[in-house]
């Protein structure tokens, strides 16, 4: 998860429903909408892997999309990670939009930018509709991982609790187990 969510980086998505969405404001605001489905997460997944262990990337972000639905039902403690799962997600679908063909895959998506030297840099020489740089996909997706890694210590955490333990304080310590290491004093402590 990034330092600094930016919630107004916009795009063009179409949603379950075929609504438009602009931003992340709207991802957040759908997500909410939905009802989470552990099914459309495992299928996401199951339908990411192919059978030459090739990983689809449309599939890969479908299970975030629906893990994002989960992460907006836990409250406004989470309101940051919803924020910031919908803008990677953003990321990787106009990665997808503006070059289909080198972001089918997740392979095809690291190869394409190890040869050409995008992943040498946070940002693309690509734009969104905003004006922003555009991230390089490769570090979002390893970003996505961690915020994987986030919410699978955070369900374990809560698997273990005692009855009156605060989801906030839970939230805490799978932060500090996970992702606090990668981000600086300003943001772990803010």
């Amino acid at each position: 998860m990034s330092s600094a969510p930016d919630t107004q980086f916009a795009t063009v998505l179409t949603n379950k429903s075929s609504k438009i969405i602009t931003d992340s404001t709207d991802v957040r605001q759908e997500s909410s909408k939905n009802r989470f489905d552990l099914k459309n997460v495992r299928d996401a997944f199951v339908n990411c892997i192919q059978p030459n262990n090739v990983l689809l990337l449309g599939e890969y972000v479908r299970a975030y999309e629906e893990l994002c639905t989960f992460v907006c039902s836990l409250g406004a403690v989470f309101e940051w990670a919803t924020k910031d799962l919908s803008n990677k997600l953003i990321v990787l679908k106009e990665h997808q939009r503006f070059d289909p063909m080198n972001y089918e895959t997740i392979q095809s998506m690291i190869l394409y930018e190890i040869e050409s030297g995008r992943i040498q840099s946070r940002d693309t020489t690509l734009f969104s509709q905003t004006g922003k740089p555009l991230q390089n996909g490769s570090r979002t997706l390893l970003r996505l991982h961690r915020a994987l890694a986030f919410l699978s210590a955070f369900l374990s955490e809560m698997r273990n609790a005692s009855d009156d333990a605060s989801s906030a304080t839970i939230a805490c310590n799978a932060y500090s187990a996970t992702l606090a290491q990668y981000h600086s004093w300003p943001i772990r402590y803010t």
